[in-house]
């Protein structure tokens, strides 16, 4: 009866101490048939946990955690209902990481979409103390005469108050969700833009190294959303890579002869010595069988890729390096 049932199950007595239990559970746990019974149900779930289970009426639902023996931690419904006139208790677990993966999603774009209205207010009040700033500047360079070695210094700041509004500029845009707008965009001229942003949100002693051919064919997308993977790519390596001797470097070029552009995105660091790679592009942010956590930025780029006909790996190219690589199709009469 056990094993016909497709996920984890056991038979528990009365007073807590399984009696059988399915080859799902037995192998998630890393049991074997033999040891599997007479062990006691506390040793699966919590105490309290297991006292709900075996609860007179049984349990409609409670949530929990199965540890399994690859050292997974999945998240599970436990179920239990008594077996009528037996005394022993019927208990099932029921796989949640779906749903869980899916509450993580909607969190985590929730969180995307406060962060996106933070900055976009920020800016909008950032822009206002530039405006008045370049204006007392404006009006300082008015009333020094026009021989004044002042003068320089009044126009050094009009100068820098239009590089801070370029970048408001910028960081702006990102508050704002993708146009939608499909074209041909120039791929090489769009990612040497993101360097302005990419050293506003980077470490100093991180640097950014690009290698842009000039001959990167133009691909077709939302300029918006190219950006934003772009950067949620380098946001992930800069999370995990260690402050010191870590370095980016973003790289694009045709992916072959007559194809369309490879975006090759790479971190080198001591906090990728022994990473596991596997599973990065999931939504699960409690998986624990990689050494760190993807979130939903990775999963939204590869989906991203994905929808425009194009493609987007990882690879580990050495001990400490690993490299994200985006193809997307060729733009037309390119």
């Amino acid at each position: 009866m056990l094993d016909a049932i497709p996920f984890p199950a056991l038979l528990a007595s009365a007073d807590g101490t399984i009696l059988a239990a399915n080859a799902t559970l037995i192998t998630l746990c890393g049991w074997t048939a033999d040891t599997a019974a007479q062990r006691p149900l506390a040793a699966l779930v919590p105490a309290e946990v297991a006292q709900a289970l075996l609860a007179p009426a049984g349990c409609p639902g409670l949530p929990g955690v199965l540890a399994a023996a690859d050292g997974r931690a999945i998240p599970v419904e436990w179920l239990s209902r008594p077996v009528a006139g037996e005394g022993r208790y019927l208990v099932c677990a029921r796989d949640c990481t779906r749903e869980r993966q899916l509450e993580d999603y909607i969190a985590a774009n929730q969180c995307f979409e406060v962060s996106a209205a933070m900055s976009g207010g920020l800016a909008h009040d950032f822009n206002n103390v530039l405006a008045a700033i370049l204006g007392l500047a404006e009006l300082i360079s008015l009333r020094l005469p026009e021989d004044s070695p002042l003068q320089g210094f009044a126009k050094r700041i009009g100068g820098s108050i239009d590089r801070a509004k370029l970048l408001v500029r910028r960081f702006s845009g990102f508050s704002r969700k993708g146009t939608g707008v499909v074209e041909p965009q120039p791929v090489a001229m769009i990612l040497q833009e993101l360097d302005s942003l990419l050293d506003a949100f980077l470490p100093g002693n991180l640097p950014v190294e690009f290698s842009l051919a000039e001959d990167t064919p133009w691909t077709v997308a939302d300029r918006h959303a190219l950006e934003q993977i772009v950067l949620n790519i380098a946001n992930f390596l800069r999370t995990h890579l260690r402050a010191d001797g870590g370095k980016l470097r973003i790289r694009a070029r045709a992916a072959a002869p007559g194809a369309g552009p490879l975006i090759e995105v790479s971190g080198t660091g001591d906090g990728f010595l022994g990473a596991r790679i596997d599973g990065l592009f999931l939504l699960d942010t409690r998986r624990t069988t990689t050494a760190y956590e993807s979130g939903a930025g990775l999963f939204v780029a590869r989906k991203f890729a994905t929808e425009s006909g194009g493609t987007l790996e990882v690879r580990r190219d050495d001990s400490r390096t690993i490299t994200f690589a985006l193809t997307l199709p060729r733009a037309p009469d390119e």
